[in-house]
């Protein structure tokens, strides 16, 4: 294939060089070559001289020119001298060559055939150019009588480097049986010193409280769902006995399940509960992530898990009076919380036109086998193919195939800084390393993309021909830059 594609390209050079040329002064002009070596552009041609038109007292400049536009360079002249013409620039010291590679003849003593050759620097302006030849007859005092130019097609033209033109493979996800999905997120409950009992119109309850039933809510209005748990976790701050602490997320996270099972009417025995009885992870956390004095110090102390709980927190206080002050007014309060989080699960959607309903409606509730499901009821050139692709990696950012279509996707629009993106988490599959072929194709890193396509060949039908379409752009890539 390689060969047919370099072929193709000089075809026009070789049909020109079967051609002859006969000028206007009657020599004949054959074999029209054409080349590049190295730096330099090469022309040669066969000049059949025999017929030749000269009169005693005139000349014929026979003249091969390089154009390419306005761009143009005269190479080696051949000139015929009639017997008096001659006479005359010799008696008036006119020169019968203008540079030392032209050749000149008295007509009587040229040659009946001659093997022109000529050599020039090659300037990146002769791509494309083309050899056109001028024959022009002088007479006394060396006017003009005849200027012609012949075109003799021949030319030359640096390979053209084909595009590479990508075949995007996307990939079916696995089908699945239970569509198990879970909400998580955090409330900020408050309770009045030392107490359990839910007080609803306490400082900021209203709006949490509200939050948490809203967030279930949310889940149990949707008739495509069915909730299966619903996990509350409570957490206290250090301070005060440890004892007591267990005593108060243990019950405060008991008392937010009774308050919130009766208000969005959903059996108790939904509910799950656990508690921290301290969150020192959450105070750890956000220490390291301060700019509070004694930072390594207080840090130190919280890691010291060996160390009993009131032992810590008494360390803590006396240590470092100020910053536990500073701990107490500002983070202490959002360390009693209620971490929730809703365990259900979407029932499957059956034909094409029941999947866009739920897309359209609530697209989070489709697996990603409904979403390339309903992708495949369009071309894969289509917006609406590419947004349904790109909409699953939104619901599955941690998935490989969502990752390999969503990567497949950026490079069908352009956007290869996303693709790569994409790539980085799709795995290692033979269509991961495939579509990472296609990607280092179209930036042309072609030595990698040929590795992959030649990885996978066996397992990837479209990776043969990917691998042949880089080899041929390889190969034509390096005959032009070492031309």
């Amino acid at each position: 294939m390689i060969a047919a594609v370099l072929a193709g390209m000089f075809t026009a050079v070789e049909s020109a060089a079967q051609q002859t040329y006969t000028l206007d002064n009657g020599a004949v002009i054959s074999n029209v070559s054409v080349d590049r070596q190295g730096r330099e552009l090469e022309v040669s041609m066969d000049v059949d001289l025999s017929d030749v038109r000269v009169a005693s007292n005139s000349s014929v400049s026979i003249v091969p020119v390089i154009v390419a536009g306005s761009d143009t360079l005269k190479l080696n002249a051949l000139t015929i001298y009639g017997r008096q013409n001659r006479l005359y620039n010799i008696r008036n010291d006119r020169p019968l060559v203008s540079r030392p590679e032209d050749r000149a003849w008295l007509k009587s003593k040229a040659p009946s055939e001659y093997k022109y050759q000529a050599t020039a620097q090659y300037s990146s302006w002769m791509d494309g150019a083309v050899l056109k030849v001028n024959d022009c007859t002088l007479g006394c005092c060396n006017k003009v009588l005849a200027d012609n130019w012949t075109d003799t097609g021949a030319g030359y033209s640096l390979p053209r480097i084909p595009e590479y033109v990508p075949e995007f493979v996307y990939m079916r996800p696995g089908a699945v049986v239970n569509k198990l999905r879970s909400l998580e997120a955090t409330s900020y409950v408050d309770f009045p010193v030392n107490k359990t009992g839910i007080y609803p119109q306490y400082r900021n309850n209203p709006k949490e409280l509200a939050r948490i039933v809203a967030t279930i809510d949310s889940v149990k209005n949707d008739s495509d769902v069915t909730i299966r748990k619903i996990t509350l976790k409570g957490f206290a701050s250090p301070e005060s006995p440890y004892s007591n602490n267990k005593r108060l997320a243990e019950g405060r996270t008991e008392s937010v399940k009774h308050y919130v099972a009766a208000l969005s009417n959903i059996p108790e025995r939904v509910f799950a509960t656990d508690f921290e009885p301290e969150n020192w992870e959450g105070l750890r956390a956000y220490v390291q992530n301060s700019r509070i004095d004694n930072k390594s110090g207080i840090l130190s102390i919280i890691d010291e898990t060996a160390t009993e709980p009131d032992a810590r927190e008494k360390k803590l206080k006396t240590t470092y009076p100020d910053e536990y002050a500073y701990l107490y007014e500002n983070c202490y309060p959002a360390l009693r919380k209620v971490d929730y989080r809703i365990d259900y699960e979407v029932r499957s959607f059956k034909g094409v036109e029941e999947i866009r309903a739920a897309y359209r409606k609530n697209p989070q509730n489709l697996s990603l086998e409904e979403f390339y499901v309903l992708a495949q009821s369009y071309d894969e050139s289509d917006s609406e193919y590419h947004e349904i692709l790109k909409q699953a990696v939104r619901c599955y950012p941690s998935d490989k195939v969502a990752n390999l279509n969503a990567a497949l996707v950026s490079m069908s629009e352009g956007r290869i800084q996303d693709a790569g993106d994409f790539l980085d988490k799709a795995g290692d599959g033979a269509e991961a390393i495939y579509a990472r072929g296609v990607y280092n194709a179209l930036i042309k890193n072609y030595d990698t993309a040929l590795k992959m396509f030649n990885l996978v060949e066996n397992r990837i039908p479209q990776a043969a021909a990917a691998a042949e379409s880089v080899r041929n752009i390889i190969t034509i890539t390096e005959l032009v830059e070492n031309r």
